[in-house]
């Protein structure tokens, strides 16, 4: 997390205008890969198996995928929406040696507020919040029922940066259904 610092430090400082610029306005459009979502841990307690299907987890059951839009309401500030997906394949054999297979997918829309403490041309350093509903389904392949459950879902992000001007590669770390490392595009435009 250093590294990342120190190099959003150094672009600000040598790669972009000295002065930060008015982002008010300007509506930002975003993609991107979570790495190590809570859903992991959801997953296995939704899942209703009475033995854990940790020993068969794949790279796939690490992501999670995110889209949203935000509006910068002042210089430093935005609000926005945020959608996330994440489905993840679970297996396990229990007391009795029988297999037992489900599926699990959640869907989580987010309200999403963000902060910009250093906002250059070129780079910007932020922190945000996000908010919502998740909407999860288990189906598990021996019943061939789905079960379904609401539930709060949030994400926080301590520090995120962005480096590009209007078409821009970015990279969050937080806690949450984002997951620990987000990385992705985004896009800028009046």
């Amino acid at each position: 997390m250093r590294k990342i610092v120190f190099f959003a430090i150094f672009l600000s400082a040598f790669g972009a205008k000295a002065q930060s610029i008015n982002n008010k306005g300007i509506t930002e459009t975003y993609a991107g890969i979570g790495f190590g979502p809570l859903q992991i841990v959801l997953s296995e307690y939704f899942s209703g198996f009475n033995y854990p299907s940790n020993f068969n987890l794949i790279t796939t059951d690490l992501l999670s995928g995110s889209m949203g839009v935000d509006y910068f309401t002042g210089k430093y500030f935005s609000i926005g929406g945020q959608i996330n997906y994440y489905q993840r394949s679970l297996r396990t054999i229990n007391a009795a040696g029988i297999e037992e297979r489900g599926n699990f997918q959640l869907i989580t829309p987010m309200i999403k507020i963000k902060a910009n403490w250093l906002n250059r041309e070129k780079v910007s350093l932020y922190s945000n919040y996000l908010l919502g509903i998740g909407f999860g389904t288990m189906r598990k392949f021996s019943t061939l029922k789905n079960e379904t459950a609401i539930f709060p879902a949030g994400q926080y992000n301590f520090i995120g940066v962005r480096v590009g001007r209007d078409i821009a590669f970015f990279a969050e770390v937080g806690s949450g259904f984002q997951g620990v490392l987000t990385v992705g595009l985004s896009a800028r435009f009046k």
